[in-house]
């Protein structure tokens, strides 16, 4: 009995872990889509208002991710592939995140130019992605 509460903690868990990343993805994206504004000069009447449904949307993408992972994280405990659906949803946001973080960092260099300082944490989130992707295709062969 014991062993099951403590299962059950490790969903929960592992699920705030997604939802914490998943609100860093969202974060991110607004500022990858304000850097992009950025870049092409938007209209500064239009650009408050591409920002303000963008983040609308994301905030809506993230109550979606959030409900599906807590359902999806419970199956998985009960079929016992927990750690496998955690590491495929973990790799997709960690990556996502060096992608959003990167291309912000890719533009600001054409007119200040690239410090190699800033591209540490892209380049630790896409590394942190491929580990978590070498964990999904470990736990699906096994």
């Amino acid at each position: 009995m014991r062993t099951k509460w403590l299962q059950w903690i490790l969903v929960y868990g592992l699920w705030i872990i997604t939802a914490g990343l998943g609100f860093l993805c969202l974060t991110s994206a607004r500022n990858l889509c304000i850097s992009i504004l950025y870049a092409f000069s938007a209209n500064m009447w239009v650009a408050p208002a591409i920002d303000k449904f963008t983040f609308l949307a994301l905030g809506i993408l993230w109550l979606i991710l959030v409900i599906f992972t807590e359902s999806y994280y419970r199956e998985a405990l009960l079929k016992k592939i927990l750690w496998k659906h955690f590491s495929l949803i973990t790799t997709i946001e960690l990556l996502f995140l060096g992608v959003a973080h990167l291309i912000p960092i890719l533009i600001m260099s054409k007119s200040k130019g690239l410090y190699w300082s800033s591209l540490l944490l892209p380049a630790i989130e896409l590394i942190g992605g491929v580990v978590f992707f070498e964990q999904y295709k470990f736990r699906k062969l096994h």
